[in-house]
């Protein structure tokens, strides 16, 4: 009860910032040249995307193994998160800032 409690509050401020994030244009590549949109679509300091999935894949190996979570790993999560948001926020992962606000709850 209390993980969904915290899950729609933090959904609900995802979207109120999410939405004033848009409003002031800070996702808004209209009128951008072809370049800056390649640019936008690519994680940043010369990550590969594939390192970005390659990451993930491997910290979601670490927390659940052998049918148990390893809570150890949720401060490690908090940190990958914070840094793709602050980073790479241009990708829009999904989920992402539920997935902070959980994290850092958490952590």
């Amino acid at each position: 009860m209390l993980s969904l409690d915290l899950r729609e509050r933090c959904r609900a401020r995802d979207q109120a910032e999410a939405l004033s994030h848009f409003q002031s244009g800070g996702g808004d590549i209209e009128g951008a040249t072809a370049e800056e949109r390649a640019r936008a679509a690519e994680p940043s300091n010369e990550e590969s995307i594939h390192l970005v999935r390659e990451r993930w894949s491997k910290l979601q190996q670490n927390l659940y193994k052998k049918g148990q979570f390893d809570i150890s790993k949720i401060p490690d999560i908090y940190d990958a998160i914070k840094y793709d948001l602050l980073h790479n926020h241009h990708l829009q992962l999904a989920g992402a800032p539920t997935l902070y606000c959980l994290a850092k709850v958490l952590a």
